[in-house]
């Protein structure tokens, strides 16, 4: 039977990945690792009894999540953007696309 990971080690483990997804924008695996630590965190019910090398250790992974987060809401603003510019220019597409010549030309 495997030994059980130690709650140190968890929380340094979901830190690393945190990293190495925000790091390659790997938004699929950050969505993972957000449900993950969510379900994690029902379990980590009373912080008191951590030692003192856990509850640093939660504090960093607290802080790159909250990182992270930034990460997320700065992309999600800028596609947002990128709809909103594409949407605003839809008239001019549809009119570009409506008038163009587009039988191949030999």
């Amino acid at each position: 039977m495997p030994k059980p990971i130690d709650r140190l080690s968890q929380l340094q483990g979901l830190t690393a990945r945190f990293v190495a997804a925000a790091t390659e924008r790997d938004w699929l695996a950050l969505a993972h690792l957000d449900g993950e630590l969510a379900a994690q965190l029902r379990d980590w019910t009373d912080t008191a009894t951590w030692k003192a090398g856990e509850r640093q250790a939660l504090k960093q992974l607290r802080q790159i999540h909250a990182d992270t987060r930034g990460l997320v809401d700065a992309e999600l603003g800028q596609v947002a953007l990128l709809l909103r510019r594409l949407t605003d220019n839809q008239g001019r597409w549809t009119a570009y696309a409506a008038s163009a010549d587009w039988e191949e030309r030999t």
